[in-house]
């Protein structure tokens, strides 16, 4: 049987201890309140009970156990739950998946839903990720900035290597062009021939002479009439006439016909008609603009380069050659690393280094972060996923009705199934921590 002393000790103990964790909940109660939102939201993570909820998917689920879920709203995402198991078919069709939801899970019920999310590791991601609208704004507002500020040094030490590579690669290029087109003279006839007929004759002459021909004669007809006009009025008509018939006698000299006529388009047409160069010029110039507007003339035009693009066999001829004196040119390959070896090459290159290494570290920073800010969220997002194999699969819950379900008592019962949609639309996980 207890002693009564030590009967009041051990309620004495009790109490003291009752007293002691009371106090210790209101401080816990109290600091909570009082503290930023994330000490909040761990103490709801580490204090409520989990839920576990099955989806209901009748399709294969790319997922596996430790994938986030997210809560969906129109700002960010905050993660409020884990894939906790995994279960495939027989047929590998269909995937039975179970999620714990956190404690800061928000009410659910039979009417929400998820979306399955899935983001191949790929490079066109990866550039999409780091190379962004904004990123790409930031980016040439750099770049712009440094050559409008150094330019005019840059291209000083460049002028002379381009020019002079130029000039090498473009006569190494003009030879070789020339050298492959006569080797392949035969198929050039070949294809001649063939448009000779099918392009030519049966398109473009047509063309040129329903459209073409009568906008020239329209067009040329005033000028015409003036020149002939102003020749005829310098012809002598008895001149003439007495030397025809003169030609026509049986006397010996003959031809004073056609030296009369030579005369006279030496010393009379000949002057007219340069007279009325710059006449010739505007002609020129209003044939040409009412022959490239017409309708016609365009999608006759249109047409003929179109097929003789997409001609197999011009294509493969003209990949040919391309390869021949451009890819595999040894000897224009041999002649621009020279060029862009050479001594004052190498004297604009560290020009260039020396001008443009500020705004390259300003590049670096932008794209990957410094030491004194860490990395770009970006870099963050392609290091998670191409190194460390993180956020290319996870779920998104959406509450159908935010007000209803929030005057739903958290404790209330979850739904143990909701369905699951299969969504592409995202291509970066939506991380996201609230204020």
């Amino acid at each position: 049987m207890m002693k009564p002393k030590s009967y009041n000790r051990t309620i004495v103990g009790g109490l003291i201890w009752i007293v002691i964790l009371s106090a210790f909940v209101y401080v816990v109660r109290q600091t909570v309140q009082q503290s930023s939102p994330a000490v909040k939201q761990l103490t709801t993570f580490a204090t409520r009970q989990r839920r576990t909820i099955q989806l209901d998917a009748n399709f294969r689920l790319p997922l596996d156990t430790g994938d986030p879920v997210y809560l969906a709203n129109n700002e960010s995402a905050t993660p409020i739950g884990v894939v906790s198991s995994i279960s495939v078919s027989e047929d590998l069709q269909n995937t039975a998946v179970t999620v714990s939801m956190f404690g800061n899970c928000p009410a659910i019920t039979d009417q929400d839903h998820f979306d399955c999310h899935y983001a191949p590791d790929s490079f066109d991601w990866m550039l999409r990720t780091m190379f962004s609208e904004s990123k790409k704004k930031e980016l040439k507002t750099l770049i712009q900035a440094a050559l409008q500020e150094n330019q005019v040094e840059i291209a000083a030490a460049f002028k002379p290597v381009i020019v002079d590579s130029l000039q090498k690669a473009g006569g190494l290029i003009q030879e070789d062009l020339k050298a492959a087109l006569a080797k392949r003279q035969p198929q050039l006839k070949k294809l001649a021939d063939r448009y000779q007929k099918d392009l030519l004759k049966e398109k473009l002459v047509p063309v040129f002479q329903e459209e073409v021909w009568p906008i020239i004669q329209t067009e040329s007809e005033p000028l015409v009439s003036e020149i002939s006009r102003e020749i005829w009025a310098e012809v002598s008509v008895f001149g003439f006439g007495w030397r025809f018939l003169y030609d026509k006698s049986p006397l010996p000299d003959r031809n004073l016909t056609e030296r009369k006529f030579k005369q006279f388009v030496d010393d009379k047409a000949k002057p007219i008609i340069a007279g009325h160069g710059a006449d010739f010029v505007e002609l020129q110039k209003a044939v040409a603009a009412k022959v490239v507007t017409n309708k016609k003339v365009q999608q006759s035009i249109r047409d003929s380069v179109e097929t003789v693009s997409k001609d197999p066999a011009v294509q493969a001829l003209l990949a040919d050659v391309f390869k021949e004196v451009l890819v595999n040119n040894t000897r224009l390959h041999e002649s621009l690393a020279n060029s862009w070896n050479s001594p004052a090459a190498k004297r604009a290159y560290l020009i260039a280094n020396k001008k443009l290494d500020p705004v390259i570290r300003e590049i670096g920073i932008s794209l990957f972060g410094s030491p004194s800010e860490g990395i770009t969220p970006e870099f963050a997002k392609v290091l998670r996923r191409r190194i460390l194999y993180k956020d290319s699969k996870w779920l998104t819950l959406h509450i159908a009705d935010g007000n209803s379900n929030a005057d739903i008592d958290r404790n209330a019962p979850f739904p143990t199934t909701l369905p699951v949609n299969f969504s592409t639309d995202d291509t970066s996980v939506p991380i996201a921590v609230p204020d």
